[in-house]
């Protein structure tokens, strides 16, 4: 076990320091390489340098060696500073074709040609190069050595580089690796894990309840019986947040003043018979749902934010009965319209009235005290797109007609930034100075500021208390899909401001949830020990008994220790190089 543990700390460190660990008998994982070699023998500008390339892969950070692409690129000596006898395993980086390296030991004289195996070589040259391969050089005493890296390529090929080494111990050159105990099985099958009132919780849990399924669970006969499924929340969970749905933007749970209650579905299902007759029920005799859980929330010690889905006016059928604004019917004039004018079932932001009304909402809202009021911002994008208020506007700024420009121009991606971080503004205004105001954002910067979602400028301005990025991805259709390898936590972490708000990476318990769920609990638990400030989970009011152990403390860094799926796959994929992204938006479409 002592070894295992090892390993897995050296293997953790990676994420953001990079360090290594130079313990005899234990496997080493070398990821930032540019801290093994001096300084001024790195450059980004001369040819005849070595380049240090920063990386961040699915497992793993770093920084690449690459080669300056110099016809006299000296070579460069990477300090090892470890002893025994290890089995030298290394991460290498084309960018273009399957990469080549050439490196020696220190106490060798001949140099060493390092490639791909051909049985790695599965992929289309656009693929290979988001992929860092793992090959295995040679066996060696490494007491005293160091690695000499004499050029990262042939001549005449595309310089490549040298991503990671990983440090096998054997027991002798030609040998078998060392042997360790067995890591102690997870209880993976065990749904109900132990949910002590009595441990500390130094990660707090939030969880989203739509205000929307809830109301089809049972037949309510007094409004109480809404409140039922709450109690299934042991009080020993790590849950400390109630994100409560208002209902679908306008479309309010309560009675509203501002919006429209929701109204039946006409849809003839058991489940939706049931749900047609509690709306019917509730609007009926004015009970109010929102008063109801506010004060419950309280009871259970639970901080309440009040969750609005930004876009949820309208949805055409067989939806369009219950979801389905009054406001959205009544200015069609406010509608969103794509680039060629067609219109999409969404309220543009561009427009002053379409912010008041939703500011009128959020002030009602506000009236009843909950903690704190969270916009939603992944379900129904877009906020804005090529209204004629858009369009003027933009050509006003710009002198150009945006319908003219790609979807992603850096011009039309600040102008709508600009309309969203001005309601935000507003927004912030109108809440009591003791109530936070909190996103619900997709996964990382690309995906926010494709729909105008300009994160660091809400930091900047100190609009936002709380902010809760999610795992997902988006289809061709703009469809929200289970995505949590496309959360990129880091950007968020480091992001300037943000030790002044909390973040709340949020996954979704679906695909690899129910795929794989103890790796699912270590997505969960690598965001807490790199900087989180709590763990959230879509839609988990049924799962907390599986999931609210995860923020005990020391819970986080016992489940990464715990991890059994290998470290080093042959293959990585790259998520980023150079802070640009790689697994989307191929760098092929500019050369």
């Amino acid at each position: 076990m002592l070894r295992r543990a090892v390993v897995l700390a050296v293997y953790l460190s990676c994420w953001g320091c990079a360090m290594h660990c130079a313990v005899a008998g234990d496997e080493i994982l070398i990821t930032d390489l540019a801290r093994l070699v001096d300084a001024d023998s790195l450059s980004d500008t001369e040819l005849d340098s070595w380049r240090a390339l920063p990386y961040v892969a699915e497992r793993f950070a770093g920084v690449m060696l690459g080669d300056g692409g110099g016809r006299d690129l000296p070579p460069i000596t990477l300090r090892l500073d470890v002893q025994g006898i290890y089995r030298i395993h290394l991460g290498v980086y084309g960018g273009w074709g399957y990469p080549i390296l050439k490196l020696r030991l220190s106490g060798d004289d001949a140099t060493d040609t390092v490639e791909v195996p051909e049985e790695l070589r599965t992929e289309t040259i656009h693929d290979s190069s988001t992929i860092i391969y793992e090959t295995t050089w040679k066996d060696a005493d490494l007491t005293g050595q160091s690695i000499v890296l004499e050029a990262a390529s042939d001549a005449g090929e595309f310089p490549t580089a040298l991503a990671y080494i990983r440090l096998e111990p054997i027991d002798k050159v030609g040998g078998e690796p060392l042997s360790a105990p067995e890591a102690p099985v997870k209880e993976a099958s065990d749904p109900e894990r132990d949910l002590d009132p009595a441990k500390t919780v130094k990660f707090p849990l939030a969880i989203t309840e739509d205000g929307h399924g809830i109301f089809g669970e049972t037949l309510h006969s007094r409004p109480e019986d809404l409140l039922e499924p709450f109690k299934g929340i042991p009080d020993g969970s790590c849950l400390r947040m109630l994100l409560w749905g208002n209902g679908e933007a306008d479309i309010c749970n309560y009675p509203t003043r501002v919006g429209n209650e929701r109204r039946p579905s006409g849809f003839r299902d058991d489940w939706y018979k049931i749900w047609n007759q509690n709306a019917e029920s509730w609007t009926t005799d004015g009970w109010d749902s929102l008063r109801m859980v506010t004060d419950y929330a309280k009871t259970r010690g639970w901080e309440l934010q009040v969750y609005i889905r930004m876009e949820a006016f309208f949805s055409p059928f067989p939806f369009d009965r219950m979801v389905r604004s009054d406001f959205f019917d009544a200015h069609p004039e406010y509608h969103c319209l794509d680039r060629h004018g067609q219109r999409i079932g969404r309220l543009s932001y561009a427009y002053p009235e379409v912010q008041d009304h939703m500011l009128e909402l959020v002030k009602e809202i506000a009236a009843y005290d909950p903690a704190g009021i969270c916009f939603c911002f992944i379900r129904g994008v877009p906020m804005v797109q090529y209204e004629p208020i858009m369009v003027e506007g933009f050509e006003a700024k710009y002198g150009v007609d945006p319908r003219q420009l790609s979807e992603t121009d850096e011009r039309w991606l600040d102008y709508q930034g600009e309309v969203l971080t001005s309601f935000m503004r507003r927004a912030k205004d109108v809440l009591k100075p003791n109530q936070r105001l909190s996103a619900i954002v997709p996964a990382n910067r690309l995906d926010c500021e494709k729909w105008g979602l300009d994160i660091a400028a809400w930091l900047e301005a100190g609009v936002i208390d709380d902010l809760f990025p999610t795992g997902q991805i988006f289809s061709k259709r703009d469809v929200h899909l289970d995505g949590p390898e496309n959360l990129d936590f880091d950007w968020f972490n480091h992001l300037a401001g943000r030790r002044r708000i909390r973040l709340f990476p949020m996954l979704y318990p679906w695909d690899k949830f129910h795929r794989d769920y103890e790796s699912w609990r270590d997505d969960v638990a690598s965001f807490l020990t790199r900087g989180a400030d709590g763990y959230a989970v879509w839609d988990a009011r049924r799962i907390v008994p599986r999931i609210g152990d995860i923020g005990y403390e020391g819970q986080a860094e016992a489940e990464l220790l715990e991890r059994p799926a290998p470290l080093h796959p042959k293959k990585l994929r790259l998520k980023s190089l150079q802070g640009v992204r790689m697994d989307r938006y191929h760098h092929f479409e500019v050369i």
